[in-house]
């Protein structure tokens, strides 16, 4: 029992190590692979760098959309769609897609950031000057500072309604100072004027009606707005009434909106000095303590003392040791009281100049100060810049959650940006105005290939759409089909200017295009002596390109081990691999033709093509003689040549590497590579004149045919001894040496014997004549000959003129016809004649004519004629007879 009890846990732990191993095993080949998901949700793999969990719009194929926190894989694309795909972001929902336009490679992409907002009781004071100078115009501006200050006004408390939780009260401020209540006795008596100008004030009231109250308050400037000229400006009033009526307010968040044109010009006494941030104006010696009566300044000027009409020469009093020479020590001692009270100080400044013995830089100096922060002061000098300020502090007020943020937005390194496709729009449910819109601004950079959107303000439902466009880039070299490329680089929302380190992302899409194969196909046509490489390259060409620099001409090779045959997705440029995209940048497809090969020597190239089927056809370069007749024109057999080579143009040196070929002229064909030739005749057909002449021609490395001068050979037979291309059977362009022979001149030899015994006879003779040729006359000799020479083709007439002794003449004229081809033949097929083709040696023809002696009967026909005239004269016997036999039957009867 114990041995079975063991050999059941040995089982036991041999099955737990088996499982073990094969999941290490299985681990392993699992760490191996070359996927990879990164922690921001993307896949990098042989097949790019796309989204991990992505949604395709539709149909489309090659793009792929960052997934939503919704997780829906599949919808239409539709730009109008506000609903699905969002990712949810502290501050904002955000997304970013794209899908294919109508033209191949050429994709829509949208972004869009919707706001949020957070609840929080705010009291807001609008502190807005309304002093003399406020009737003054911008620069190039048709209206004064007063009505662009009460459209800013209006815009914004139109944009703060229904902020849940806000309380907006306003002062419209210049001054109400007598000159009972200045400073110096001087002004008292009657050195000053009173200063007494426009002046309201609203309570704070909730955003959704204090529109119309303050709307009311400017309603008493007039339907153009003008201000009482003689009110000064004092801001240091206005600012602590504003601060006692945020005291009364219920709010959490305290914000006093400064709106001036200009330099305070009263403010109060002041009575202690402390340290401050430092300005030009105060050199940080601010106002501890104050107190209301007197009022320092004239209500012109920043000087605080007026102590006589001259005037005093320093404009200033002197507390604890530090001379008070403008109102800006009052004023900001004042706002270090309402900042420290827990309110924010923001302030525009109205075309702040030099003026009132204050320069401009000096003046922002201080008021940089004067606010809660340097950047919670804004220069404006224009309605453009007023509308901008009062967008982002809008944008604050309602505690939107986009305050003046912004979009980074790079194109990733495989696409180009559409010129002119940039676009922004009002989507949300709470749709901005045009003016609000139209703050926002958009750029692309093309240094940086970088788009921009900056000055977004967007609460609650308040959303944006930007779109553009941009086109895969195709043509570059580094680019490969059906691969995944990332449309964008790391796309980010900064939310709020203040805060630049926080950002949210966007998700990126993934786009892709197809490529083309091409089918290579070497065919080889042949000829004895012809050879193979092992390898040939070839060129393919690329036409409707559009990007300069692209490549435009590529390279691969067909190799005898691939058996001649290949279907190509890369080629070579520059010892680089290339890919065939279909479509250009634009999505034309590209056109792609093998346009050569590198030669191939003793070959000709030719290509061709069906449906990007591909055939590069290599026919050798062969070589024949054609011998024909020049008398008739026709092909002549029995010729022979021999080719040689040399290595040089001036055909002066053989080539020694070069066997000499043997040619059969109209019957070998051989093949034949680069190179300076030579063919000799050095056989002629039987019959015909050798012509020995050596002729040269040239084959070029590019596979031309040339004569000894260079020039190109054409396709047509010559009419004399040359060069032309013909065909072959097999449709192989061969040069071709066309040779014309003549016939060699015939000798005519006439025999002349006795008819009877064929004794040979001296003494006939026999006249040749032919048209347009003088007659000859020839004797025959002791032999029975007469010889006649240098006979061409043509027809000849041969008569005996004069017997010999004691025999009479051959009657009939004998017509001697030599073909063009080199036939002869008689008129009379009863003579006796013939002829020869001699390959030494002229052309023979042998003519026997036969004479009879006189006074008996030519024997015309010879042995034939002599039958035919014996049966003759036995028929006549034969009548006779009949005759005879008929007569004495005749008598008996009688």
């Amino acid at each position: 029992m114990k041995k079975g009890l063991v050999k059941r846990i040995l089982r036991i732990i041999t099955v737990v190590l088996v499982f073990l191993l094969s999941s290490s095993l299985f681990t392993d080949v699992n760490a191996t692979t070359t996927k990879s998901a990164d922690s921001s949700g993307y896949t990098t793999d042989a097949k790019g760098k796309y989204p991990t969990n992505s949604w395709i719009p539709g149909s489309q194929k090659n793009v792929l959309n960052y997934q939503g926190d919704d997780n829906k894989a599949n919808w239409d694309g539709n730009p109008d769609n506000t609903t699905d795909s969002y990712l949810d972001k502290d501050s904002s929902a955000i997304r970013k897609y794209s899908k294919e336009t109508g033209t191949p490679g050429l994709y829509d992409v949208y972004l869009n950031v919707r706001g949020k907002s957070v609840t929080k009781k705010t009291d807001l004071v609008i502190v807005a000057d309304w002093s003399g100078s406020m009737n003054d115009p911008l620069p190039s501006d048709t209206k004064t500072k007063i009505a662009r200050q009460k459209e800013a006004v209006e815009k914004l408390t139109a944009e703060l309604q229904g902020t849940e939780g806000l309380n907006v009260g306003f002062i419209g401020y210049s001054s109400d100072v007598k000159k009972s209540e200045m400073a110096s006795s001087w002004q008292k008596s009657g050195g000053a004027k009173d200063k007494v100008g426009s002046n309201a004030k609203v309570g704070l009231t909730p955003a959704t009606s204090a529109k119309a109250a303050i709307d009311a308050e400017y309603a008493t400037l007039g339907a153009t707005p003008k201000v009482i000229q003689n009110g000064a400006t004092f801001t240091q009033k206005a600012m602590i009434e504003g601060q006692a009526m945020l005291d009364g307010g219920s709010g959490a968040n305290k914000v006093m909106v400064v709106l001036t044109d200009g330099i305070p010009t009263f403010s109060y006494h002041v009575t202690g000095v402390k340290d401050g941030t430092s300005d030009l104006m105060t050199n940080g010696k601010i106002a501890s303590t104050y107190k209301t009566s007197p009022i320092d300044g004239n209500g012109d000027e920043r000087d605080t003392r007026f102590d006589r009409a001259d005037r005093n020469p320093d404009h200033s009093y002197t507390v604890n040791g530090v001379k008070i020479n403008n109102h800006f020590h009052a004023l900001r001692g004042t706002g270090e009281d309402i900042k420290n009270a827990g309110t924010r100080i923001v302030a525009m400044g109205m075309n702040i100049g030099n003026g009132g013995g204050v320069n401009a830089n000096n003046f922002k100096s201080a008021f940089q100060q004067l606010a809660s922060t340097p950047s919670d002061y804004h220069p404006v000098n224009s309605m453009g810049e007023i509308d901008e300020f009062i967008n982002n502090f809008a944008a604050e007020i309602t505690n939107n959650t986009i305050v003046n943020g912004s979009i980074t937005d790079p194109i990733g390194a495989q696409y180009i940006f559409e010129p002119n496709s940039l676009s922004l729009r009002s989507v949300g449910k709470k749709e901005l105005t045009a003016d609000q819109l139209k703050s926002i601004t958009k750029s692309y950079d093309s240094a940086t290939s970088t788009i921009f959107v900056d000055k977004l303000n967007l609460g609650a439902d308040q959303e944006v759409q930007l779109h553009y466009r941009v086109r895969i880039n195709t043509e570059d070299r580094d680019f490969n089909p059906d691969t995944w490329y990332q449309m964008n680089g790391t796309t980010t929302l900064t939310p709020k200017e203040n805060n630049p380190d926080k950002k949210e992302e966007f998700g990126v899409p993934s786009g892709k295009a197809p490529g083309v194969k091409l089918s290579v196909v070497k065919k080889w046509q042949t000829l004895e002596g012809s050879t193979l490489p092992d390898k040939i390259d070839f060129t393919v060409s690329r036409s409707t390109t559009t990007s300069d620099g692209t490549w435009t001409s590529a390279t691969d090779s067909l190799t005898k081990a691939d058996k001649w045959k290949k279907n190509i997705d890369h080629l070579t440029v520059d010892n680089k691999q290339v890919s065939l995209p279909k479509y250009n940048n634009q999505g034309k497809d590209f056109v792609y033709k093998v346009t050569s090969e590198n030669p191939v020597l003793g070959y000709t190239t030719y290509i061709s093509n069906s449906n990007n089927d591909w055939t590069i056809t290599n026919k050798a370069q062969g070589f024949q003689v054609n011998k024909y007749s020049a008398d008739s024109n026709q092909p002549l057999a029995g010729s022979k040549y021999k080719l040689k080579k040399y290595t040089d143009s001036g055909w002066q040196t053989i080539d020694s590497s070069f066997d000499p070929q043997e040619f059969v002229g109209n019957t070998t064909v051989k093949s034949i590579v680069a190179g300076y030739y030579m063919i000799e005749e050095t056989e002629a057909p039987k019959g015909y004149q050798l012509d020995t002449t050596p002729v040269k021609f040239q084959v070029s490395k590019e596979g031309k045919y040339l004569d000894e001068n260079g020039h190109e050979i054409s396709k047509d037979l010559p009419a004399i001894n040359g060069f032309y291309i013909a065909t072959n059977k097999d449709g192989i362009p061969v040069l071709t040496f066309a040779q014309y022979d003549k016939l060699k001149p015939y000798g005519l030899t006439v025999q002349k014997v006795d008819q009877d015994n064929n004794k040979k006879l001296a003494g006939a003779k026999f006249k040749l004549s032919a048209k347009n040729t003088e007659a000859q006359t020839v004797t025959t000799n002791s032999d029975g000959l007469a010889k006649f020479r240098e006979l061409k083709p043509g027809e000849y007439t041969l008569e005996e003129t004069e017997s010999p002794d004691g025999y009479s003449p051959y009657k009939n004229k004998i017509t001697v016809t030599i073909a063009a081809d080199g036939k002869v033949t008689f008129s009379d097929d009863s003579l006796d004649g013939s002829y020869h083709l001699n390959s030494d040696g002229n052309n023979t023809i042998s003519l026997t004519v036969k004479d009879h002696v006189k006074g008996t009967l030519p024997k015309t026909g010879g042995n034939g004629i002599s039958a035919y005239l014996n049966i003759g004269l036995s028929l006549i016997v034969f009548v006779a007879g009949l005759v005879v036999v008929e007569q004495r039957y005749y008598k008996r009867e009688v």
